[in-house]
């Protein structure tokens, strides 16, 4: 599904997006790692873009097909096997993935961690 539009504008990370703007590439998974809460799932579907599409393994959600471009796979702590096929069958696709746990274990994966907000980012 096409990703959701925010009720709030995405503050702060400016880091963090510039790093993942150098990560995210067609064929490449980069995992966004970090405790409940820290803002993986904004952080990977802002840097995702527009164009992303974001699927919810948390809740079983099935994978579509159809992604032109990258993918925001968010809740991926016991999908590691999902996530592997669905790169498999879609080589050419970025995938962001979120989860708490440090890494999918998947061959070529990116590791990000993710920590909270600085306080005055948190603030604003």
């Amino acid at each position: 599904m096409p990703l959701p539009a925010s009720a709030t504008p995405f503050i702060g990370r400016d880091a963090e997006l510039a790093s993942l703007a150098r990560l995210i590439a067609p064929g490449r998974l980069v995992t966004l790692a970090g405790p409940g809460g820290a803002g993986k799932t904004r952080l990977a579907m802002a840097a995702a873009g527009v164009e992303a599409e974001l699927f919810d393994l948390a809740s079983d959600e099935p994978l579509a097909d159809g992604a032109r471009g990258p993918v925001v796979l968010d809740g991926c702590d016991d999908r590691a096997v999902a996530v592997h096929d669905y790169i498999a069958a879609h080589p050419d696709l970025p995938v962001v993935a979120t989860a708490h746990v440090r890494g999918l274990g998947i061959d070529g994966e990116e590791v990000v961690i993710v920590d909270g907000m600085s306080v005055p980012d948190a603030v604003a």
